[in-house]
């Protein structure tokens, strides 16, 4: 009877893993796709199939049936690069074939364009591993879809981390820890969110836990299998993102303070170094061994290797220092709070008094007892923040680019009933049950958008909004897709539809109804030709632009994505019908002047510049300024810019450059003999257009027509 309760409990650290597994697999058809994974995709189906065939494009497949209707995703992302694959397809073999071909697998994006790009970004392991789910999956087995197949690998990298530090707490502090940790994790809203969407950060942080939990038994229990095991889980870390390497730190620092805790009296380096050769050769062949796994799966190194990982580890270097402005309000003494504040709002608060616990537990027994498990799980948490906290370094979009330390947080939370449980263990267990439950249904309430979950603490997502917290609803693309079921059951047959600032790549669009026809192009404005435009709705600049604004202030929407409140996505019907009350009076306006001055911005240097007096304030929609295109200069791209005043003192600067196509219309396009401007119904007296030249055909006697709106509700 003993002997099967010991089974029994053994047994039952699978069962929160494996319900993890059953769960994210079963969900994988609510999510959409995080807007970098393209990209992922198609790198990893170009290397993967370069390693299995030899061929550097894909010619020796059918063509992708059936194509989607309206513009290529791939040729509006990347140019030209790919017309030759294009040109060549026309001799290819009919797509009637059986044979399953990812959309992903690109014409455009083959390894040959991959791998003639100067500049290089993260490495492809993850990319690798997650094309190979897809070819098992989708294209030999057909048992999965083309987008779910390649996220099985994401869910699946998820399950392991969860089943380890399920089986490391299990070793460490006994079944209910191990459960409550696995649970922990697996309800953590960013964590099970984009474990079904997300190429890189949950992957890594998967394979970076496992490199940790690996190397520390390997070492305590003397085993250098383990530490080869270990050595595997740090090659697939780094070689999914960089971050994998500060692994290495976690692993350093614990490694001296072990040593130096479990030194005998008499210490002998030569006695130590020989009681633990083999350990020691593991240790040096598994370092190569990292090494070589990422070489070898990584077929874009295999030439240029030095070059290639220069131009990597300048990239990083691009995104992870510096400060961004909008985060310059959380530095203290240079070192930024954001990340920290992120993390408080954005978990739930039981599991926070959980984590709170077996953070100040960890602590107590590190100092006092010199516990080298409870020194482990402390600086496996803190070493992901440190390194986003340090002055003059950069973290943006919230924290999930040091998604790392989420399994660290599940072991403090699975110490933190360890502690509380030691006592009275009925009841406590009874509170931390409910604690879980309550967690849970915190994320189940607003599924398939965990992302954006943010605590009581500070009102919600609604909180974050009205409090400004930078990046607040940003689902990284993963609320398009419920845009895309939307348009499949309401939007009329054969619409035009488009992105109104993303790229139609970023969105799942072979799940799209074949019937729909996309293309950023449709993008028409003022002229209301009846296309459907969508998009996100979050702290982003792009809300100023006035493509966005004209379709967000103008139009009501036909359908909005609402969590807490809060519109995550909307989708527009760009129709007379449809807009807003007052927004059809739009009038024509002479101004009462014109004027054109020179201003002396430096030594020597003259910019011509306009202000445009309308005489009373109008809510402006339009500039059109009639110009002499003789004896001038044409206007460069990057100068100019265009600001609104309602008493010529104060300016309001448009955030578009005066070269921008603001609208794909007809009469918006740049001629030899008009300018014109769009505005989102902004009300001002003056207009000021500032060519920062000397001698821009802009300005070449100017003559102006203002379009706009007399009165708004």
């Amino acid at each position: 009877m003993k002997n099967m309760k010991k089974i029994w409990k053994k047994i039952s650290i699978l069962f929160v893993p494996c319900a993890f597994l059953v769960i994210g697999v079963a969900t994988l058809s609510h999510y959409g796709i995080n807007w970098d994974e393209p990209i992922h995709f198609a790198k990893g189906h170009a290397a993967l199939h370069y390693m299995l065939t030899g061929n550097k494009d894909y010619l020796d497949l059918p063509a992708y049936s059936p194509k989607p209707k309206g513009a290529s995703d791939f040729m509006d992302q990347f140019g030209i690069e790919g017309k030759i694959y294009l040109e060549a397809k026309k001799s290819r073999e009919d797509s009637s074939s059986k044979v399953r071909r990812s959309y992903y697998q690109s014409d455009v994006w083959t390894f040959d364009y991959i791998n003639s790009r100067k500049e290089q970004a993260h490495p492809e392991v993850n990319d690798l591993l997650a094309a190979f789910s897809n070819l098992i999956f989708y294209q030999k087995l057909g048992i999965m879809g083309d987008i779910e197949a390649y996220h099985l690998f994401e869910v699946f990298s998820a399950f392991l981390i969860v089943l380890g530090v399920s089986i490391f707490v299990y070793l460490k502090l006994g079944p209910f820890s191990s459960m409550v940790t696995a649970i922990s994790l697996s309800i953590y809203p960013l964590f099970f969110s984009e474990s079904h969407f997300n190429i890189k950060d949950p992957p890594l942080a998967a394979f970076y836990g496992l490199t940790i939990i690996t190397f520390y038994l390997g070492i305590t229990e003397k085993s250098g299998k383990l530490i080869f095991l270990s050595s595997l889980f740090a090659g697939l870390a780094v070689g999914t993102k960089f971050n994998g390497f500060f692994a290495f730190p976690v692993i350093f620092v614990w490694l001296i303070f072990y040593l130096v805790n479990n030194r005998p009296k008499k210490f002998s380096f030569r006695k130590t170094v020989s009681n633990n050769k083999k350990i020691l050769y593991v240790f040096l062949l598994s370092s190569l061994f990292s090494a070589f796994l990422i070489y070898l799966l990584s077929p874009v190194l295999w030439q240029n290797t030095f070059t290639k990982i220069q131009t990597m580890v300048q990239y990083y270097r691009a995104i992870g220092l510096g400060t961004p402005p909008e985060l310059s309000g959380y530095l203290v003494e240079g070192f930024d709070t954001y990340p920290v504040l992120w993390f408080v709002y954005t978990t739930q608060i039981p599991l926070l008094a959980l984590f709170a616990v077996g953070f100040l537990f960890s602590f107590y027994k590190t100092l006092k007892d010199r516990d080298d498990f409870y020194f482990l799980i402390l600086i496996w948490f803190l070493v992901p923040f440190i390194r986003v906290i340090l002055p003059n370094t950069n973290i943006y979009g919230g924290i999930r680019q040091i998604m790392e330390f989420v399994p660290a947080f599940a072991v403090l939370c699975g110490i933190g009933v360890f502690v509380l449980t030691k006592r009275t263990r009925m009841f406590a267990k009874t509170i931390v049950i409910a604690f879980l439950v309550f967690s849970s249904w915190e994320i189940v309430k607003i599924h398939p958008n965990e992302n954006v979950y943010f605590n009581q603490l500070i009102g919600g997502l609604s909180g974050a909004r009205e409090k400004g917290i930078p990046y607040w609803g940003n689902t990284y693309g993963n609320v398009y897709f419920q845009g895309v079921e939307w348009m499949n059951k309401n939007a009329d047959k054969d619409a035009k539809f488009g992105l109104v600032v993303g790229s139609t790549i970023n969105i799942p669009r072979i799940r799209l109804r074949g019937d729909i026809d996309v293309s950023n192009s449709y993008l028409s404005g003022p002229l209301r030709q009846g296309e459907y435009e969508m998009e996100l709705y979050f702290d982003w600049p792009s809300t100023s632009w006035y493509r966005y604004k004209y379709y967000n202030d103008f139009l009501e929407p036909v359908y909005q994505v609402v969590v807490d409140g809060v519109p995550l996505l909307k989708i527009w019907k760009n129709s007379p019908e449809y807009l807003r009350e007052g927004y059809d009076k739009e009038s024509l306006y002479l101004p009462k002047s014109v004027s054109v001055e020179m201003l002396e911005v430096a030594s020597g240097v003259l910019h011509k510049r306009i202000t445009v007096d309308l005489g009373h304030e109008v809510y402006v929609t339009k500039l059109a300024l009639q110009h002499s295109s003789k004896d001038c200069d044409k206007q460069l791209t990057g100068y100019g810019y265009v600001a609104l005043s309602t008493d010529e003192k104060e300016w309001v600067r448009e955030p578009e450059d005066i070269t921008i196509a603001q609208a794909r219309l007809p009469e918006n396009q740049y001629d030899n003999d008009t300018f014109t401007f769009l505005f989102a119904a902004k009300k001002a007296r003056y207009i000021l257009v500032d060519t920062q030249m000397e001698n821009s055909c802009y300005l070449k006697y100017p003559s102006a027509q203002v379009r706009g709106l007399s009165n708004l509700p």
